[in-house]
């Protein structure tokens, strides 16, 4: 195990530091039905901890932290990186902050490059499978103390590492453009049709299998 010791930092120049980035990843903390904090990552050995519950600092009101959190999620120019994209998008929008610009998933990345590996997509397996360790990182914390932030912090710094490994493969077989165009757009249309519900015509469905389930007999039949 590997562990990897980070710098301190006051808050004003942690936020200058994460305005000027062009890539970031970030893994949320779950809290009840909302979010407690973020851990956030620009290289390997730069990762700290954001508590969104408690202010940072006594000068610091959390609104701000807030604002600032979401003006930097917002901004199109950053490309943002999270493992499970799907869920961390969700937790962001239950604190009232909607990510914008460019998404990237190692996740969604390692299953396009092997479909057939749907036993075992989480963390670790892929990390063992395309980096081959398992990592701790101890992660700097601007708010206050959480059993989570050690392994939180673990999470981006591997991610950061399965998406720089995989984003040459992507592009090596051809599947970049529909990782970066198709799969990973479809996230935040997912979360918001899961948020907003959908309603479901059980009369049509039952219709339009019937038709579904002719429409296939007649190609059977047609090829043999």
């Amino acid at each position: 195990h590997d562990t990897i010791p980070l710098p301190s930092i006051e808050w004003g120049d942690f936020i200058q530091d994460w305005c000027i980035q062009k890539a970031f990843a970030f893994n949320a903390i779950p809290a009840h039905s909302s979010m407690q904090g973020i851990t956030i990552g620009w290289a390997p050995s730069v990762i700290y901890y954001l508590d969104l519950m408690d202010s940072p600092h006594p000068l610091i009101h959390h609104d701000d932290v807030l604002v600032a959190v979401t003006k930097v999620m917002q901004d199109r120019g950053v490309v943002k990186v999270a493992f499970d994209m799907k869920l961390n998008y969700s937790l962001l929008r239950s604190c009232g902050v909607t990510i914008k610009g460019e998404l990237q998933d190692p996740q969604v990345a390692a299953w396009m490059m092997d479909p057939q590996d749907k036993f075992d997509a989480s963390l670790d397996h892929l990390a063992t499978q395309h980096l081959g360790s398992r990592k701790t990182v101890a992660g700097f914390e601007l708010g206050h103390s959480l059993p989570q932030v050690p392994s939180s912090a673990r999470v981006v710094h591997l991610t950061l590492e399965l998406m720089a490994k995989v984003i040459p493969v992507l592009k090596a077989d051809q599947l970049h453009v529909s990782f970066s165009k198709i799969e990973m757009p479809l996230v935040p249309l997912l979360c918001h049709m899961e948020e907003r519900g959908m309603c479901f015509d059980m009369a049509t469905r039952a219709a339009d299998l019937a038709l579904i389930t002719r429409r296939i007999a007649w190609i059977e039949a047609e090829s043999h």
